[in-house]
């Protein structure tokens, strides 16, 4: 005989059911926890760039956060069915079959009723009492919260996936500098940071790295959006944006002189940079590093002795058509004079300047990153934290008073709570 018809679920239910399934949830986390994984052997700028900027990684957020959601909408029903919905009119048989239940008779003319309401008040509970098949059953409960925790724990997740998401779609994340007087545009962000002033504040002890303090004036189309100083641990945000200090770098004012011509050239130079001596670019200088209190060890390793500058040097190497010819270290205000296809010239530090590097970022998703951080310190307290528990409490046929308790999430026995209680009933009538 054919059992009867069951009619197939429609493809938008079959589709729902499975971005929701808890198995599509746990792929996706391996998924991004393997990707994520992978991001952090590459650098930053290429984990940006290929992994968490990428379409494909945007995506599997994308995914885990309608999973999470799909699944936080599902439990929300059921949830509050349990919490404010459930049935609270238990028979006899229904409360001696909860965890923890015991007998108490009250003796003298005390209503059981009244003693019981009183009793689960006086520890913290909300009572309410509803006739039943069985009789009047008062019921009280305490911690109604916490079966939300969970719940929003998840809703959590969900809110700092989208922080994420956010952050990253409607972001950037940009490196720039300069010295005093000098100005850099973030073609990101639409504005020009000004650099009005660096000072540096050397520490007590000189081997600790200065702390350095910067002015700057942000501008778009003219009109002054932030004017402020940047240091360490103290970025300037405005619109959402966010100037960091990232670090500070000496660099290197070289005079090149043509000891023929006469003719004088002077620049700003920093590590890296390369210092071209002839017209045809076959010689120059590639800067290597800036050492403001320059010291060699033994084996010929340069170093600096602590941050004071008392005796800088640049240091570079000099090449011919791009192979080294030979280290070159230029003191303060010693020229060094070498010989080029176009004739001698004269190079010398006549001084050195700071500049400060910034990291420039924007992400409108950080507020939702706030909130969902305390969303979900807000629901780990509550799973953890707030137990909810009911007990309930019936007089029978016998004139005895039936007690049985369940605290949800938990197996922990409720006879020390039911003690409790009883004590209570004590203080109020007649018990035994």
């Amino acid at each position: 005989m054919r059992g009867p018809h069951v009619a197939p679920e429609s493809p938008l239910r079959q589709t729902i059911k499975f971005f929701s399934s808890m198995q599509f949830g746990l792929v996706l986390l391996l998924l991004v926890a393997a990707v994520s994984a992978g991001a952090t052997l590459l650098d930053m700028e290429q984990a940006i760039a290929r992994v968490y900027s990428s379409w494909w990684y945007l995506t599997l957020l994308a995914l885990l956060s309608l999973n999470l959601l799909l699944c936080s909408l599902q439990r929300l029903g059921p949830l509050y069915r349990l919490a404010f919905k459930t049935e609270r009119t238990l028979g006899a048989a229904d409360i001696s079959r909860l965890p923890n239940s015991r007998a108490v008779r009250l003796l003298g003319s005390t209503d059981p009723v009244t003693v019981a309401s009183a009793a689960l008040k006086s520890m913290g509970m909300r009572v309410t009492a509803q006739e039943g098949p069985s009789g009047t059953v008062i019921c009280g409960e305490r911690g109604r919260l916490g079966y939300f925790g969970s719940w929003i724990s998840h809703v959590s997740l969900l809110v700092i996936l989208f922080g994420a998401v956010y952050g990253v779609v409607t972001g950037y994340d940009v490196q720039n500098g300069g010295w005093v007087g000098s100005q850099f545009t973030v073609q990101e962000g639409g504005f020009s940071v000004e650099i009005t002033d660096i000072r540096m504040v050397q520490a007590e002890d000189p081997r600790i790295r200065p702390r350095v303090y910067s002015d700057v004036t942000v501008r778009r189309d003219g009109k002054v959006l932030a004017n402020d100083t940047v240091s360490i641990n103290y970025p300037v945000r405005f619109l959402g944006n966010t100037i960091y200090h990232s670090t500070f770098l000496h660099f290197p004012v070289l005079r090149l002189t043509d000891i023929e011509t006469g003719e004088v050239g002077s620049s700003r130079f920093l590590a890296g940079d390369r210092v071209y001596l002839d017209a045809k670019r076959t010689l120059h200088i590639r800067l290597q590093d800036f050492f403001p209190h320059f010291s060699m060890r033994a084996d010929g390793t340069p170093f600096n002795i602590d941050y004071r500058p008392e005796r800088p040097v640049a240091i570079g190497a000099l090449m011919r058509n791009n192979q080294p010819q030979g280290p070159v270290f230029l003191p303060l205000n010693k020229a060094q004079v070498f010989d080029t296809p176009d004739g001698r010239v004269e190079v010398m530090m006549t001084g050195f300047d700071l500049a400060a590097v910034y990291s420039i970022s924007k992400n409108l998703g950080r507020p939702y990153l706030f909130v969902g951080s305390l969303l979900l310190l807000l629901g780990l307290y509550l799973s953890f934290f707030v137990s909810p528990l009911r007990i309930y409490a019936l007089q029978q046929e016998d004139g005895t008073l039936l007690l049985g308790g369940s605290r949800y999430r938990s197996k922990l026995n409720l006879n020390p709570t039911l003690d409790l209680l009883e004590e209570r009933l004590k203080q109020r009538g007649d018990a035994k």
